[in-house]
Order: structure tokens, then C-alpha cells, then sequence
């Protein structure tokens, strides 16, 4: 009786004992898989953060870029606007250049045609000097009464009679060509004055 409690006792211990092992070995499961759980969170949240780091660095370095490039386009549009501004008043400068230049040949044509006009041995600021008469042309010169001798004969008609001639003759009767001078009215030579007339008109009788 006393071996038989011995042995249910030692069996219950054995139970016992197993019964601890086996909870143990599933505590010690049980915190080597919460151990592991941690270390991959862990490393999850590693990782994550790193990302977003890593994200958050190539989102700075994308807005300082474009922050780069906007500050660059503004420089150009300021730096084109300034050459826009200096190409319209290069062209306001060449266009002042341009009418200066043509109100100064238009000035200059003038300028030529009046002195053109002008004698040549004209002094500025002076009277024109008065020409001597040779130097003056017909009929201003000194061959004028030849020059008004001329064109009476050739406006007269040759045929004139010596009665049509009035006055006294008070050049000699040369026959050269050329008109004499009777009181103001012009003799043809080779036509006879109008003393001679009467006196052929009324010849004398010893």
C-alpha cells in the first residue's frame, strides 16, 4: 500500500514537472517570437524613417531647385525687360540720327542750290561788288550802242527812204555799215540826210 502511494506520487510529480517544462518551453517560444516581432518593428520603423528622410531630403533639394530656376527665370526676364528698354531707345536715338541727318542734306541741298545762285566772288556779310562794263554782258557792256545799233537795223526795214528821215546829220556819212546819229534819229549809210533831200529838191542855179 505504501509502495503503491509512493509510485502515484512520483508519477504526479512527473506530471507536475512536465507540465512545467512544456510551460516554459512555450513561455520561452512565446518571448523569443515577441523578441523578433520587436527587432523587425524596429527595423521597420528604421527603414521608414530613413525613407522619409531620404524623401523628405530629395523633396528640399527638388523645391531649392526649383526655387534656383525660378530665381534664374526672373533674372532673365529682368535682364530682358533692361534690353528691351535699351534696343527702344537705340531705336528712338537712330530714328532723332535719322531726321537730324535728313532735315541736314535736305538743309545742305538748299544750302548748295542758294549758293548756286549766288555770284561767285560773293563775300558773306558784304554787298555784291558793282561789275565794270566790260565784264557785264550785252546789251549792259560797252559795245551797248552797238548792240541797240544792231537790232534797230535789223528790226527796220532796209528799204527806208531818205524822206522818211527827219533832223540834221551830225556824223559823217561813212558808208561803213553802221548807223549815224542825226538829233536822236538814226541814219542808214549810204542814205542821204535830210539836207541833202532839200538840197535836191531845190537845186541852186548859177
Amino acid at each position: 500500500m505504501t509502495l503503491k502511494l509512493s509510485w502515484d506520487n512520483m508519477a504526479q510529480r512527473l506530471a507536475a514537472a512536465n507540465q512545467r517544462e512544456a510551460a516554459g518551453g512555450a513561455a520561452s517560444e512565446l518571448y523569443q517570437c515577441k523578441r523578433q516581432m520587436e527587432e523587425e518593428q524596429r527595423q521597420h520603423d528604421m527603414a521608414l524613417r530613413i525613407a522619409q528622410y531620404e524623401s523628405q531630403a530629395v523633396h528640399d533639394a527638388c523645391l531649392e531647385e526649383i526655387s534656383r530656376r525660378v530665381e534664374t527665370i526672373e533674372q532673365s526676364e529682368v535682364t530682358i525687360a533692361r534690353l528691351r528698354r535699351l534696343i527702344s531707345e537705340q531705336q528712338d536715338q537712330i530714328a532723332r540720327l535719322k531726321e537730324a541727318l535728313d532735315r541736314a542734306s535736305q538743309e545742305q541741298r538748299i544750302s548748295s542750290l542758294q549758293l548756286s545762285n549766288f555770284p561767285q566772288n560773293l563775300v558773306a556779310g558784304q554787298p555784291p561788288p558793282t561789275p565794270d562794263a566790260e565784264s557785264l554782258p550785252l546789251p549792259y557792256g560797252a559795245d551797248a550802242g552797238a548792240y541797240e545799233e544792231s537790232q534797230t537795223v535789223e528790226s527796220r526795214p532796209s528799204a527806208q527812204r531818205p524822206s522818211e528821215v527827219f533832223g540834221t546829220q551830225t556824223t559823217p556819212n561813212d558808208n561803213d555799215g553802221t548807223e549815224d546819229y542825226a538829233d536822236g534819229v538814226l541814219f542808214d549809210d549810204g542814205l542821204i540826210p535830210s539836207e541833202s533831200c532839200e538840197a535836191n529838191s531845190h537845186p541852186t542855179h548859177n
